[in-house]
């Protein structure tokens, strides 16, 4: 495990609890899914089709899920008020 730029780098993901204190946890291990929170980066080599990746394109791939699991809660959100009427 090792520490960049505010990211735990682990070759397994880490709990909730220990990727708390982290902008996100940068992983492997985890060959065919993403797992469902942004705060969880696959960089597994199936799922970067074994091309090396920037800490940049990283980051970007964090903030476009966020905004793909927001917009999801969001929609979520907006039907259950729907059918709640």
């Amino acid at each position: 495990c090792a520490v960049q730029k505010g990211y735990i780098l682990t070759h397994v993901p880490v709990s909730k609890s220990d990727a708390s204190g982290f902008r996100g946890n940068i992983h492997g291990q985890v060959h065919e899914f993403e797992l469902p929170s942004y705060k969880y980066i696959n960089v597994s080599a199936d799922i970067i089709n074994h091309t090396p990746v920037s800490l940049d394109y990283i980051i970007k791939k964090q903030q476009h899920k966020k905004s793909l699991l927001v917009n999801v809660t969001l929609r979520l959100k907006k039907m259950k008020y729907l059918f709640s009427k």
